[in-house]
This record gives C-alpha cells, sequence and structure tokens, in this order.
C-alpha cells in the first residue's frame, strides 16, 4: 500500500538534500577563506623591512604591507559573513530535518497501521477457515 504521506515524504527528503549540499557548500567556503587568511598572514610574517635601501622601495613595501593588512581585513569580515551564514543554514537544515522526520514518522505509523489491519483481517479469515473445516469435519 502507498500512503497518501510518501509524495511529501519524497519532497521533504528532496529538501533535507538541498539543505546539505548548501551547508556542506557553505562549510567549503568557510575552509576556503581561512586558507586565504593563512596564507596572507604568512606573507605578512615573511614581510621584512629592508635597514638599507632606495626610499622608493621602501614605500613599496610599506604600500604592499598595508595592502596585505586591508586584505587580511575584508577575509577576516568575510570570514565572520560566511560564519553568520553557516549559522542559519545549519538552523534551516534543523529544521528541514524535523519536518522531515514528522512526515516520515506519519507514514511509518500510518503503514503499520495499515499491516496491524491486514493481520486482524487475515486472523479472522483464518478463524472462518477454520471453523469452516471443523464443521465439515464433525458432519462427516
Amino acid at each position: 500500500m502507498r500512503s497518501p504521506f510518501a509524495p511529501i515524504v519524497k519532497l521533504k527528503k528532496e529538501s533535507l538534500e538541498e539543505a546539505q549540499r548548501a551547508l556542506a557548500q557553505i562549510v567549503q567556503a568557510i575552509t576556503h577563506l581561512q586558507n586565504q587568511i593563512t596564507q596572507t598572514k604568512h606573507a605578512l610574517r615573511e614581510l621584512s623591512m629592508p635597514q638599507v635601501g632606495v626610499g622608493l622601495q621602501f614605500r613599496e613595501l610599506l604600500l604592499y604591507r598595508g595592502q596585505l593588512q586591508s586584505m587580511l581585513k575584508i577575509q577576516t569580515q568575510q570570514l565572520v559573513a560566511k560564519e553568520h551564514e553557516k549559522n542559519l543554514a545549519q538552523q534551516h537544515l534543523n529544521s528541514v530535518m524535523v519536518e522531515f522526520e514528522k512526515f516520515q514518522y506519519l507514514q511509518t505509523s500510518q503503514e503499520q497501521a495499515h499491516l496491524k489491519a491486514l493481520k486482524k483481517r487475515d486472523a479472522l479469515h483464518l478463524d472462518e477457515v477454520a471453523i469452516m473445516g471443523y464443521n465439515l469435519q464433525r458432519e462427516s
């Protein structure tokens, strides 16, 4: 027997899988941003100021250092935004999962009730057959 909840469960499962994919993409983006931040921090640590040299080189180095620092700031802001987006996606996933489990439970409950009714009907039929067999045996 096909439950009337089956199409709903199928749709809820698809939305659950979509929410899981969205969360996985956000986690992947967070990992990518964390790697970028690590690389930028490493580049800043490796940057050394010249002790002697032309003033123009010193200015270029200061400009490059400023660019790295602003890039680090932007990456950090993007990371914070992605973390917030991840939290929202996790909340959405949890709510979608609850909906899916609710309809799956309803479907399972209905299927179990149907099986119970079938077993009861089969038991009644078997009782009738047994009574008929007993009556036939008694008449002979």
